[in-house]
């Protein structure tokens, strides 16, 4: 595959990098006064047709992740490499698919993300191990949740979570080694889904040993595949100085310190300083005339545009002070 094969769909994500949204311009969003005012403030942009629909913060979460999923669709079909797509696609689909299941076997209520291709349909299928489009990715982690359920007497929405986190972060990191070859070369993406994978591992990690959870099932579940490393293994018994220690090979020393800033709010300040160093790092593919990481940058400056809304929406909703949500709010790709 020759990079002028991306041309096209480079021009249509260099001009759609215009349409997306600045820091500055959230920062207004948190100074309106009321919901009302910051729909006003979007009437000008490319979204002045979907803000007058909303009518909750149930509403906004569907609509505007579902305007997402519409673009990376969009967009996949124009891919020479529809992989590139399906990197953010695919978070997505396990996002469904976790939420699908979890309303089967415990009755949880959940709301889908629209636009996506797993259903609950496609959940009961894979349940019953039916042909499906997403064997190759979702047959093995379904059995074993099917064998693990049958032993678990409680707390089996976690294991889903665990064992459907593995599945995908796994999948990621084989996509990595897929972008890095004499036919497919995009170490830029390769470089960005390696920490992101890493990133994800030490939140979830952090957040089973807060809850107290039984760590040899967490291992069992979650550290196995492609996450059975020492490094990930260690994490489990390390201390804050232990920590803070490996998270440093990752993170700039500024954004370490601002995740050990203090002993409350650890996983949220994760969270923030990841995907701000993940979008300044991926960065660099707007200097790039044309290519998958042209495209790949402009869908994850998409997609972190989408959760800076639903930040902004939700903190009007729930009356949250302007301080916190500028704390919360992510780096912009514009």
């Amino acid at each position: 595959m020759d990079q002028s094969d991306w041309c096209f769909i480079s021009g249509v994500v260099s001009a759609r990098e215009g349409q997306l949204f600045s820091e500055q311009f959230f920062m207004s969003l948190l100074a309106c006064d009321s919901l009302e005012d910051v729909f006003l403030a979007v009437a000008d942009t490319n979204l002045k047709n979907v803000f007058p629909r909303l009518s909750s913060l149930g509403d906004a979460d569907a609509v505007l992740s579902g305007l997402a999923n519409e673009e990376f669709n969009e967009l996949r079909k124009l891919c020479p490499n529809p992989a590139i797509a399906d990197l953010l696609l695919m978070q997505n689909e396990f996002y469904n698919t976790k939420g699908h299941l979890k309303a089967k076997l415990a009755e949880i209520p959940f709301t889908e993300i629209p636009n996506g291709s797993i259903t609950a349909e496609t959940v009961e299928r894979l349940w019953n191990a039916m042909e499906t489009p997403f064997d190759d990715v979702m047959s093995e982690p379904f059995a074993a949740i099917h064998n693990l359920a049958t032993e678990l007497k409680e707390g089996l929405p976690t294991l889903i979570d665990w064992v459907l986190d593995n599945a995908f972060l796994c999948w990621m990191l084989k996509q990595a080694a897929k972008l890095c070859t004499k036919t497919f070369h995009a170490p830029l993406i390769a470089d960005h889904i390696v920490p992101f994978v890493k990133f994800k591992v030490f939140e979830i990690i952090w957040r089973a040993c807060a809850a107290g959870a039984d760590m040899k099932l967490f291992a069992e579940s979650f550290l196995s595949g492609e996450l059975d490393q020492p490094e990930f293994h260690s994490h489990c018994t390390a201390g804050l100085d232990e920590r803070r220690a490996m998270l440093s090979k990752y993170l700039p020393e500024e954004a370490v310190n601002t995740v050990f800033s203090e002993e409350t709010g650890l996983l949220d300040r994760l969270q923030k300083q990841a995907d701000d160093f993940l979008i300044e790092a991926i960065g660099e593919a707007k200097g790039i005339a044309f290519g998958p990481e042209r495209v790949f940058g402009y869908l994850c400056g998409l997609q972190q545009q989408t959760y800076n809304l639903r930040l902004c929406i939700a903190g009007k909703v729930n009356s949250i002070h302007a301080d916190l949500l500028r704390s919360r709010l992510r780096r912009t790709y514009a």
